[in-house]
Order: C-alpha cells, then sequence, then structure tokens
C-alpha cells in the first residue's frame, strides 16, 4: 500500500450530512484533559475491549467508499487552535509485520499538517483523505486560523 491523497472524498451531500451531526449541539464530544482538546470514540476493537458508539453510522459513507473490511479503531478528534503552530513527536513504529491502514479524513481547512516522515506534507483540508500504512511514521501539527479543527481517524483492514 502506498500513501495516498484524495480530495473531494465524499460527496457534498455526504460531507454536509456528516459536518451537521458532529457539529450539532446535542453531538457528545468528551474532554481530553490533557491536551484540552476533544475526542469522541466511535468505535474500539481489540482483545481487551470491543465499543461501538450509537453513532458508529456517521463512518458509513467512508467506510463503503474505503472497502473496510474489519475497522479496529475510529475516532473523532476535536482540536482547538493554538497561538503558535505546534509540532507532536513523530509516531514509534510499534510492530512492522501490521498490515492494517489508517486514514485521517479532514473536516476543516486549516493551516496545520501532517507530516510524513521522509515523505511530503499533507495539509489539512476539507473533505481529503489521507491513507498510509499504520506503522508508517508520521506526526501531525495544531492550527492558528481557525477556532476548531476536526479529524476522523480510521485504523483498519481491508
Amino acid at each position: 500500500m502506498t500513501i495516498q491523497v484524495e480530495n473531494n472524498f465524499l460527496t457534498n451531500k455526504e460531507y454536509f450530512i456528516t459536518f451537521k451531526k458532529i457539529t450539532d449541539n446535542n453531538f457528545p464530544w468528551f474532554l481530553d484533559k490533557n491536551s484540552g482538546n476533544f475526542f469522541h470514540n466511535l468505535v474500539e476493537i481489540n482483545n481487551d475491549k470491543n465499543f461501538s458508539s450509537p453513532f458508529i453510522s456517521l463512518l458509513s459513507p467512508i467506510v463503503n467508499k474505503l472497502k473496510i473490511i474489519k475497522i479496529i479503531k475510529a475516532d473523532l478528534n476535536l482540536y482547538v487552535k493554538t497561538k503558535s503552530i505546534v509540532e507532536e513527536e513523530p509516531n514509534e513504529i510499534v510492530d512492522i509485520y501490521d498490515t492494517s491502514l489508517t486514514s485521517y479524513y479532514f473536516f476543516n481547512n486549516a493551516n496545520g499538517y501532517f507530516q510524513l516522515t521522509n515523505y511530503e506534507v499533507v495539509d489539512y483540508q476539507e473533505n481529503r483523505i489521507l491513507t498510509l500504512p499504520s506503522n508508517f511514521s508520521r506526526f501531525k501539527t495544531s492550527h492558528t486560523d481557525i477556532d476548531y479543527n476536526i479529524i476522523l481517524t480510521i485504523k483498519y483492514n481491508i
């Protein structure tokens, strides 16, 4: 699997329906006390824990288009803006035999980005998806230009 970036991933209708649901005042976001950002776990399946949110249907258009067979983990993250761009530490490759993929779906245009180690920068752009092997080294940055930036992260097998 190579790294793929696709713009206008969802139809406008699919994008706006999903965006409206996750930005509704009644959508349950949870505070990450360590970072000050917010999250909503949609799915987590592993040996210790199996969890599905009542909002799992939000994944349907993306799951169908990616032809996902098994979701390992799916999270929505709402990042609040920072005063300056902050780079997080690159992830460490945990399992070189991990054959899963990870996709990042961007709901907003923002001035942050993903840096793929020894590769390119992928800017946060509305309705864009970035797909790469889960064990590919990368890091993301914060943003400074909008109040919040929402990114869906899905780890899965096809």
